[in-house]
């Protein structure tokens, strides 16, 4: 039984080395893993950067014609004595974004847009600025949809009518 036990210690040892190369192998795998992990998050993150600096970009130039209004100005604005201007800059980007989808839009489409993410601090004063446009009737909620509400314009014959 010693014999059987001194090959096993044998073999427990060679094991046990082979073990250790096999651990040092996975741990520098493992390292060289991590490493491009990290480089493809960070190429990752700075092209979903671009992207949505493309689509503010794009959406600043359907949604505010004017230069005043423009996303790089709105962080001064809001520094500034003026802070209302900032504001109504974020009701009116919501205005314009209610307006160009017809069907409605969930908080969570509008919160995912790239111009609003970069403009409203916090998710709960995008829901802030739906009430107030819901308060003054710009704005309607239909099925947790948020739709712009067109005001017809009034036809001059049918006030003619009235009146007579």
């Amino acid at each position: 039984m010693s014999e059987f036990l001194e090959i096993l210690k044998v073999r427990h040892a060679e094991c046990q080395k082979r073990f250790q190369a096999k651990q040092a192998q996975l741990n520098a795998a493992n390292a060289e893993f991590q490493a491009v992990a990290q480089e493809f998050n960070s190429i990752q993150t700075l092209m979903n950067l671009e992207l949505r600096k493309e689509q503010m970009e794009a959406m600043a130039r359907t949604v505010s014609p004017t230069p005043s209004i423009a996303p790089h100005v709105a962080p001064a604005a809001a520094s500034s004595p003026t802070a209302a201007t900032a504001e109504v800059n974020k009701t009116e980007t919501i205005r314009e974004l209610l307006r160009q989808h017809t069907s409605g839009m969930t908080p969570s489409e509008i919160w995912n847009q790239p111009l609003v993410r970069d403009q409203f601090p916090h998710r709960a004063y995008l829901y802030s600025v739906l009430k107030r446009l819901k308060d003054r009737g710009d704005i309607i909620e239909k099925k947790g949809k948020y739709v712009f509400k067109f005001m017809p314009k009034p036809e001059e014959n049918k006030e003619q009518n009235m009146v007579q």
